[in-house]
């Protein structure tokens, strides 16, 4: 277990917890800066040697003369690939401020979300929004009253668009001076992954979806145990887009076969937030040692706007890889099944996905290999074929997934049987005949 430096309290009743905090970067500043809407600020700072910390507070300080804005802050780090430069790690919440004043403006973050390692280089970033220029103190001589050392001036980007972040981002100049950057952190003395988090990427900038579009990312489960999901949905960012929203789930790498659609939800007009559909106990089951997809359709007004990260960041047990695929000409709510992307992007989509703690021994589908269902998803009509012989009249019922029985019918002959399921509403249904449950999707 490591030591904690001496530390600064600081009650984040936001929060309803206290975080024990120290200072990475907060400068000693005499003078100030006037920043203009469409600059992108980075401040390099340099970790000490020893200890990682989390970041648990970030912020700026600000002159008298400045106006009401808005500001995010970033968090960049050099990196050699896809190519080398200097890409984003982290994003802030928006901050907004009134002006007036000489003030410390900033907002926590959850501890866990963003480590800093020691002894590498970082640059903090901050870009503005308002109706006039924001003024950011700063010291010509460098000053650190805190623990990370510094270099001796700050790098700008122009022509940026707020609140979209460039990355990997290229500096087009600098001063010789540091603004008024605050970053908070506690030296990590464990790592922090919660029990229930499979997916949950420390997202950055976002990627436009257009109506009818399915976008997908890439999900590994571990060899340790299958897993029961609970929760699917995305992490939005700031645009007027709403309307309705499906997940999907795809089994297997080439060619992936569809295996669940989630109920539609509906997202409104939002800046930062994460919207996600419930999922009952039992209903999807994720093997261990296994790959999926995560899949998303929107059928709404405007373009979506979903987080991404270029380099995903995973707290719990899986894995991602680090491209989005997508299939184009689509209509909402339409999976195709087999899922084959026209195109991908190089990054990962931010989905969030939880799942119950408990390892599922049991699966639904645990005898599913002896039945074929034939198409899938099915419309009208849905042939079901069983590799083993079958008594002709055997029963098979169909339920929906509150467990409601919606059809009954029998086997025609010793190995198929075609169930009409015009009547049927879209959706979610499992067949239970001869000991055997297999779910399939009626569109």
């Amino acid at each position: 277990m490591k030591t904690k430096p001496t530390l600064t309290i600081l009650f984040l009743f936001a929060a309803l917890q206290c975080y024990a905090q120290t200072d990475i970067i907060k400068f000693d500043c005499t003078e100030t800066q006037s920043i203009q809407q469409g600059l992108l600020i980075l401040q390099p700072f340099t970790m000490p040697d020893g200890d990682d910390y989390y970041i648990t507070e970030i912020g700026v300080q600000t002159g008298d003369l400045s106006q009401s804005g808005k500001i995010y802050m970033g968090i960049y780090e050099y990196k050699d690939f896809p190519e080398a430069g200097l890409y984003l790690i982290f994003r802030s919440d928006e901050i907004s401020f009134t002006g007036g004043a000489n003030a410390t403006i900033t907002t926590p973050v959850k501890k866990g979300v963003q480590k800093l390692e020691a002894s590498k280089t970082y640059y903090i970033s901050l870009m503005y929004m308002g109706s006039d220029y924001l003024y950011v103190q700063k010291q010509s001589s460098a000053v650190n009253d805190g623990i990370a050392t510094d270099l001796d001036n700050t790098l700008f980007k122009d022509n940026n668009v707020y609140p979209f972040f460039p990355n990997p981002v290229s500096t087009e100049g600098n001063w010789a001076f540091n603004t008024g950057m605050i970053l908070k952190g506690e030296v990590i003395d464990e790592e922090i992954v919660p029990y229930n988090d499979i997916f949950d990427f420390n997202t950055t900038d976002y990627q436009e979806i257009d109506k009818g579009l399915v976008a997908s990312s890439l999900l590994s489960v571990p060899g340790t145990g299958d897993i029961m999901v609970r929760h699917i949905g995305i992490k939005t960012d700031t645009s007027d887009a709403s309307g309705p929203v499906k997940f999907a789930v795809y089994e297997g790498l080439n060619n992936s076969r569809l295996i669940y659609i989630s109920d539609e939800i509906n997202i409104p007009a939002v800046k930062r937030d994460t919207f996600y559909a419930n999922i009952p106990e039992s209903e999807l089951t994720l093997k261990a040692d296994s790959s999926y997809y995560l899949a998303i359709q929107y059928g709404g007004e405007g373009i979506l706007h979903i987080s991404k990260g270029v380099n995903p960041y995973s707290k719990g047990i899986t894995t991602a890889n680090s491209h989005s695929y997508f299939i184009t000409e689509t209509t909402y709510p339409n999976f195709p099944d087999p899922f084959d992307a026209s195109g991908s992007w190089y990054f990962t989509l931010g989905f969030v996905l939880n799942s119950d703690p408990a390892i599922i021994t049991s699966r639904q589908d645990v005898k599913s290999n002896d039945i074929k269902l034939f198409p899938v998803p099915a419309k009208d009509f849905i042939w079901v074929y069983s590799d083993n012989t079958v008594i002709p009249g055997t029963v098979i019922n169909v339920y929906n997934m509150t467990g409601n029985l919606v059809l009954r019918s029998a086997w025609t002959d010793n190995h198929t049987s075609k169930l009409n399921i015009s009547e049927l509403p879209g959706g979610i249904y499992i067949i239970k005949s001869n000991e055997i449950n297999v779910k399939f999707i009626k569109q």
